[in-house]
């Protein structure tokens, strides 16, 4: 984003304008597609002892126990 007043000094007005212009230019007309992909990009690039790439990856490590009655 190009700013046209980039001499004058920030104030929290501002800065808060500058941050609700870039939220919307960078989130305006994604599909929910779009969004899912960055998602599953960004799951991607984490390390592997991280919580969200061993639920991304489907392979939590355990076992689930079976039945409504199941002891802990």
């Amino acid at each position: 984003m190009t700013y046209g007043a980039e001499t004058c000094t920030e104030t929290k007005k501002t800065k808060q304008l500058l941050r609700i212009a870039e939220y919307i230019e960078n989130n305006y007309n994604k599909t929910r597609l779009d969004r899912l992909k960055e998602w599953n990009s960004h799951v991607d690039r984490a390390e592997c002892h991280r919580l969200i790439r061993i639920a991304g990856d489907r392979h939590p490590p355990g076992r689930r126990f079976l039945g409504k009655n199941a002891q802990f």
